[in-house]
């Protein structure tokens, strides 16, 4: 949805706004600013802010912040910072899936209270998603077999991916072309003069190659889900005995 981008510009209208000191830009993701042990994510969070002075720090897929001990010691050490008069001019902006979002943010009463702005991004429409894939084959120089099929297609088979949880519009359209210019390249292997056309054959081909991997995930997905919560709601209760000192006696 290009949110990373965005974060860009904004960087730099809040510079020309004289809002910050620097147009500075420095960008991370929450698996970047956590550490394997104990003490090494302030250190990493410390040196990312440090870098940010002046300017804009955006953390993507910020969410992860949420989960494990690492992730929560990196959100302590940013609602920390962000009352040190030393990190006073960085502006942080933290990017993600809204519904992973609100459930990190509720974690912690801190950084929620300091990150009460919200833009949230629209989905794609299938015409965005076409307009997109065009604009990759231009800038490659790859033609469309027959425009008008082609953008039928994938209007038709990209409705599929909404519907799945993570769902990407670039980073996913981004995929779909890679794997479709895969297609194109099996077929030019048995030809001795090769032409610089995507066909329906190519496009279809490599989007039931992803349909049938993000079902296969998120099938997978659901099926440990489901035997995680069995095996939570199977578990024996422990029996009280006299040594349980901390169980209180039934009455």
């Amino acid at each position: 949805t290009g949110k990373t981008t965005v974060g860009k510009i904004f960087a730099k209208v809040l510079f020309k706004l004289h809002l910050v000191a620097s147009p500075n830009f420095i960008e991370t993701s929450a698996l970047k600013l956590t550490g394997q042990y104990l003490g090494q994510t302030k250190e990493i969070v410390k040196k990312q802010l440090n870098k940010a002075k002046g300017g804009t720090l955006f953390i993507d897929e910020a969410y992860e912040l949420g989960k494990g001990q690492y992730g929560r010691e990196a959100i302590t050490t940013i609602v920390e910072s962000m009352t040190l008069e030393e990190y006073e001019d960085i502006v942080i902006i933290m990017a993600g899936y809204e519904e992973d979002m609100n459930k990190m943010l509720s974690k912690n009463q801190g950084l929620k209270s300091r990150f009460s702005e919200t833009v949230r991004f629209k989905n794609w429409t299938s015409e965005n998603c076409l307009e997109f894939f065009q604009n990759l084959s231009s800038k490659e120089s790859f033609l469309l077999e027959n425009p008008l099929r082609f953008g039928e297609l994938l209007q038709n088979k990209w409705s599929i991916f909404e519907t799945f949880p993570g769902y990407a519009n670039a980073r996913d359209l981004l995929r779909l072309f890679k794997k479709t210019k895969t297609e194109w390249g099996k077929r030019m292997l048995k030809r001795s003069s090769p032409e610089k056309i995507l066909s329906i054959t190519d496009l279809n081909t490599a989007l039931d190659n992803m349909i049938d991997q993000r079902t296969t995930k998120t099938e997978r997905d659901e099926n440990e889900k489901r035997e995680k919560q069995e095996k939570h709601f199977n578990a024996k209760p422990k029996m009280a005995t006299d040594g349980d000192s901390n169980c209180n006696s039934a009455k």
